[in-house]
């Protein structure tokens, strides 16, 4: 780093007394990352480094750092230091939201291609979690989902035609957006319900190609059964999330009533 540099504290480098020292630093850091100063994969000035650099105690340059690892701007690796890392994603996993709501919420621009659209028969899950009869079609829609023009997700979509009259009539382009907002404005029939599941996985060859990351990179395996208002099934999709751009946060409560000893709890995490 140049500006942030490892060498002796001087002119520029001097903190405010009236302001928390290892604020001032964690800002130094980030307008170095978010200038591109500090680069994805690079290195970081130790705790040693910036005490010397700022002349304060190793215990604030390892608070600084600390920080900044919890923003998910960074990571500890033994050994070796911190580095920048990529910045994730954090989704709540509370709230039935779309990926367009998901996105603008975190500021960021939310795009689609549409790779491939076809009436087909569902396979036999799809046709189970959406209650349809043999026989009956689905849309199948396979989408890329983008934020600021980066991939972030391969969906594959089943969309009961039954229930969603015309829509394989319209144009492709009206399926690159909120599928979300597009029964509600079409149908009156807006999303109230979901389950979700979340497994871990590897990326194959295709999912690797298109999320843009290596053969057998981590990934996030996503399905979800949505319903309308009245409970019924919309939209059957399995969602495939790149690992390092996401991170998925639940809010937990024990069920009202229980205790809080943690006795009996047969070993189960704590």
């Amino acid at each position: 780093m140049s500006s942030m540099g490892r060498g002796r504290s001087g002119q520029g480098d001097r903190l405010d007394p009236a302001r928390p020292y290892h604020e001032q630093i964690l800002g130094r850091l980030l307008e170095a990352i978010q200038g591109g100063e500090l680069p994805v994969g690079a290195r970081l000035p130790s705790e040693r480094e910036l005490a010397e650099r700022f002349g304060v105690s190793r215990m604030t340059g390892r608070r600084a750092l600390q920080e900044l690892v919890e923003l998910g701007l960074a990571e500890r690796q033994v050994g070796r230091g911190s580095f920048v890392v990529q910045v994730k994603v954090r989704q709540q996993l509370q709230g039935l939201t779309s990926f367009t709501e998901d996105m603008r919420a975190l500021g960021m621009r939310p795009s689609s291609r549409v790779l491939d659209v076809a009436r087909r028969l569902p396979d036999a899950e799809a046709q189970r979690l959406l209650g349809l009869r043999r026989g009956e079609p689905v849309l199948y829609l396979k989408r890329l989902r983008l934020a600021d023009g980066r991939p972030m997700a391969l969906e594959i979509n089943h969309l009961p035609l039954v229930r969603l009259p015309g829509l394989e009539s319209l144009p492709r382009e009206a399926l690159e957006g909120s599928l979300y907002e597009l029964f509600g404005s079409r149908w009156d029939r807006r999303p109230a319900s979901a389950t979700q599941t979340l497994e871990a996985d590897l990326a194959g060859p295709e999912e690797a190609r298109l999320l843009e990351v290596r053969p057998g990179a981590p990934i996030l395996r996503i399905t979800r059964l949505s319903r309308d208002q009245d409970g019924i099934p919309l939209e059957f999709v399995r969602s495939y999330y790149p690992g390092d751009r996401y991170r998925f946060q639940a809010e937990l409560r024990r069920p009202a009533g229980e205790g809080g000893s943690g006795r009996g709890d047969g070993g189960r995490g704590g």
